[in-house]
């Protein structure tokens, strides 16, 4: 009886044993998944960031932002000249000489800060349009095998998968990523061949507490990386995109721009003619 109970016993022993290897052996399944999606999606965001938003903002700029420019331009015309002629009839109310200079200098003081929007507003527009004249154009099948070259070298070397990278594999992946950005494919290339020695193992864990915990972690990333992915998504300028893909929007807001534009100008016409009567003692 004794011995029959031996022999019962061994094959439980067994039976646990494989049990908490398959338990393990589908955790470490889950970590492989969660851990490709999340190269997924930390590629995404690169293409967001490194490819998409700068075309979206240069053909912003030069569709739209071109006039966005020229309307804030006019508005602040417009408002130099109100306030121009505000000054001057004050200056006459008060029966004091009209200094011009003076006024002139405090308008510009006035006007500091709005000038210096228009200012950065025009250098957003240059700087677009010098990207659109060394922009290379990019076939949709280059563009895939960039996206999947770029996306073997982050499995490899992104930081955020990799937190304990040293400096010569950070700068390696700061390179991948230059490259991609700027579609060099023999860059992206080169080093895909030169990392390959660091896609040997999985490194995955080999106790179930190990697993269980790295499952959660990995859980905890890919939950921050998405809410990260549809915050880019929603500001500017991957939130343009869609309004850019609609010529009839397009061609609504620059028509409104124009005539508001037209407006400016001309209520601008209107306070400087008057300025000049002030000026010359025409009250």
């Amino acid at each position: 009886m004794e011995e029959q109970n031996a022999q019962h016993e061994e094959p439980k022993a067994f039976d646990w044993f494989d049990g908490e290897s398959m338990y393990l052996a589908q955790i470490n399944d889950d970590i492989i998944w969660i851990r490709s999606a999340i190269v997924d999606t930390l590629t995404e965001i690169e293409n967001i960031l490194g490819r998409q938003n700068p075309r979206i903002e240069v053909e912003w700029q030069l569709v739209v932002g071109v006039w966005e420019n020229k309307l804030l331009e006019a508005q602040i015309a417009m408002r130099r000249a109100r306030r121009k002629c505000s000054l001057l009839q004050a200056s006459v109310n008060a029966g004091e000489p009209i200094d011009e200079g003076q006024v002139e200098a405090q308008l510009d003081e006035e006007l500091a800060e709005w000038t210096q929007q228009l200012a950065d507003a025009t250098r957003r527009y240059e700087t677009a349009t010098v990207a659109q004249l060394g922009a290379v154009e990019i076939s949709s099948a280059d563009d895939q095998a960039q996206r999947k070259l770029f996306r073997t070298l982050a499995k490899r070397l992104h930081p955020d998968l990799h937190p304990d990278q040293d400096e010569a594999t950070r700068a390696m992946f700061a390179l991948a990523d230059l490259a991609y950005r700027q579609g060099d494919i023999q860059i992206l290339k080169s080093l895909e061949a030169s990392t390959r020695n660091l896609e040997a193992g999985a490194n995955l864990p080999t106790t179930v507490e190990e697993a269980k915990a790295e499952l959660e972690a990995l859980k905890q990333q890919k939950e921050e990386l998405d809410q990260r992915v549809e915050q880019i998504k929603a500001d500017k300028p991957y939130c343009l995109r869609q309004l850019l893909s609609d010529s009839n929007w397009v061609n609504q807001c620059v028509s409104q721009m124009k005539q508001e534009i037209e407006s400016y100008e001309q209520t601008a016409r209107e306070y400087g003619k008057r300025s000049i009567e002030l000026a010359n003692g025409n009250e």
